[in-house]
């Protein structure tokens, strides 16, 4: 029957394209604003329900309690600040904080004083060392993962001789290798190149060559999946 189905995502009509296998690496693109980190952070919430623990760096959701608040909305099915509808209540949050604390973890790599660029390397090793700490590493009890978001707020230090494609199929050929060899799902979240729009005007469906560093965003992922919705027409 072939290779086993990975984990569900939480939405049937979405399992019948996409599971979640460990040691895998999924590429995750869209126009800015669709959507992308909080499908992802959706995802990763039905999937921690299903035993997964994932390593979260994503300065774009600095400081990290920003990012809990966005998962706690989405644990809790209710907003986080003030408003006029139902909003979560303080025992609530402690109660969820307990499981939000369990299923993920926040990592900073170590740069010196600079924490602002970080390379690829280094958010490798922040994972390893987060699963270490935790109990985590090579264990076989949870499927673990690791979310890059985004790729642009990496330091690229590419070598002079190196195009700018060889060196993202170099990279990603790495993430991937890293990935399969420790039995980690890698999620990188990855902007096209420029906004283009076709000839009627309207943003198309951007693919995942469109992403800086051309086709090796494509055949380089075990999974590349696109988020889009018709901005123009909303407007």
């Amino acid at each position: 029957k072939g290779l086993p189905p990975g984990s569900k995502t939480g939405w049937m009509q979405m399992d019948k394209h996409y599971t979640v296998a460990p040691g895998q690496l999924t590429v995750l693109t869209g126009w800015p604003s669709s959507g992308k980190s909080e499908w992802l952070d959706a995802l990763l919430m039905n999937l921690a329900r299903q035993g997964w623990r994932v390593a979260l760096f994503s300065p774009e959701n600095h400081p990290s309690e920003i990012h809990i608040a966005k998962l706690l909305e989405k644990f809790l099915g209710k907003p986080f600040g003030h408003g006029p509808t139902e909003r979560m209540t303080e025992d609530e949050v402690n109660d969820a904080m307990n499981e939000i604390e369990d299923w993920f973890g926040f990592i900073v790599p170590a740069n010196g004083t600079d924490r602002t660029n970080f390379s690829i390397e280094q958010i490798l090793g922040a994972a390893e060392a987060h699963f270490r700490l935790n109990n985590l590493w090579r264990g076989k009890e949870h499927p673990l993962g690791l979310v890059i978001d985004p790729w642009n707020e990496l330091e690229h230090l590419r070598p002079q001789h190196m195009s700018e494609t060889e060196y993202v199929s170099a990279t990603l050929s790495a993430v991937r290798a890293w990935a399969r060899m420790h039995n980690v799902h890698v999620w990188i979240i990855a902007h096209p190149q420029k906004l283009r729009r076709d000839d009627t005007g309207k943003l198309p469906v951007p693919r995942p060559d469109a992403i800086s560093g051309s086709i090796h965003w494509w055949n380089k992922a075990d999974n590349a999946i696109t988020e889009w919705r018709p901005l123009d027409d909303a407007m």
